[in-house]
């Protein structure tokens, strides 16, 4: 039988105990260094997310602003157009009581005066007070009112003699009713399309008879 060597058991012991160590060591520093490795990236990666975050809140506030910016501008623009087209509807129908007045006063005979001329675009009427030479001469007046296309009815709403200056006249008021309103093709808001009257005062001309 062969001897046995306890001191050779021992030492051959000792060194696998030695090398078991060594290599759980390096395991542990590998370990160790891998975990630092991670810790590291990932403190790198939540920095470089963080300043990317703000970075991105920051353009968006940008943005946000621009946007807010815009919205008042295209409100801007759409005041200016919207008051641009009213002015022009208002000058439209303002041409057209224009036209109309002057066309009226253009059909006063001679022996007619106005003393009142006014304009409704609520009732698309026109409300006149004067004085004739006589009960025929008003309805000449009237007459003429009536062969105007633009009316559609012509009433003689009050009479009255009276004396001016030793002759005598007749007091009067008209009511005439327009055909179609003017503007009324125009696509104005429902706070445009109420009243808007228009009004003329005519001195009185005396006249000899």
């Amino acid at each position: 039988m062969r001897a046995l060597n306890l001191a050779e058991i021992k030492i051959a012991e000792r060194a696998h105990c030695k090398r078991q160590v060594n290599r759980q060591l390096k395991t542990m520093v590998l370990f160790v260094a891998l975990t630092l490795i991670i810790a590291a990236v990932s403190a790198k990666c939540k920095m470089s997310i963080t300043s990317t975050a703000i970075k991105l809140k920051s353009e968006l506030a940008d943005v946000q602003g621009r946007c807010v910016q815009l919205k008042r501008e295209i409100a801007d623009s759409k005041a200016l157009v919207n008051s641009v087209k009213w002015q022009e509807q208002l000058a439209d129908v303002s041409k057209c009581w224009t036209d109309i007045l002057s066309s009226t006063l253009a059909r006063v005979p001679s022996d007619v005066w106005l003393k009142r001329l006014e304009s409704s675009e609520q009732n698309s009427s026109l409300t006149m007070e004067g004085q004739a030479a006589s009960f025929n001469a008003l309805s000449r007046f009237a007459s003429e009112l009536r062969a105007d296309p633009k009316f559609s009815e012509v009433r003689i709403s009050t009479t009255q003699v009276t004396e001016l200056r030793g002759a005598t006249v007749v007091d009067f008021g008209l009511q005439v009713k327009l055909k179609s309103p003017p503007g009324a093709a125009s696509n104005q808001p429902a706070a445009q399309q109420q009243a808007q009257a228009q009004s003329t005062g005519m001195p009185e001309v005396p006249k000899a008879y």
